[in-house]
């Protein structure tokens, strides 16, 4: 029964700190610092464009996207572990000459889908 206590310990600190690392860099304007934890394959909305990416094409996606629109701010809104396999991060930042929301799912360390949408 310890072993297991231990063991789902471990997954929620390791998603805690995976989810604070993301949303620090954000903060910092890092965004370059999240690419590591991208899946595979990643269900990335931008605004209106909605499509599923390779791990390549998310990066150039997200790297023309914050190059338009450098990061002035992050604020998490909320980072929940929804399992010991799944978190969502979501907050809002300050980009360029607007507010987005920004919400990110990440299953099992690896971020699966994130989206950035105007804040209205």
């Amino acid at each position: 029964m310890k072993v297991i206590l231990s063991i789902f310990l471990f997954c929620i600190l390791s998603f805690a700190d995976i989810g604070e690392e993301i949303s620090n860099a954000l903060k910092s304007g890092r965004h370059q610092d999240t690419y590591k934890y991208l899946d595979e394959k990643v269900v990335v909305r931008i605004l209106d464009k909605e499509d599923v990416l390779s791990k390549e094409q998310c990066m150039a996606n997200l790297s023309f996207f914050f190059e338009k629109n450098p990061i002035r701010s992050f604020t998490l809104i909320q980072n929940n572990i929804l399992s010991p396999n799944a978190q969502f991060i979501y907050g809002t930042m300050e980009a360029g000459n607007n507010k987005y929301k920004l919400s990110i799912l990440i299953k099992k360390s690896y971020i699966v889908q994130m989206r950035i949408d105007y804040f209205e």
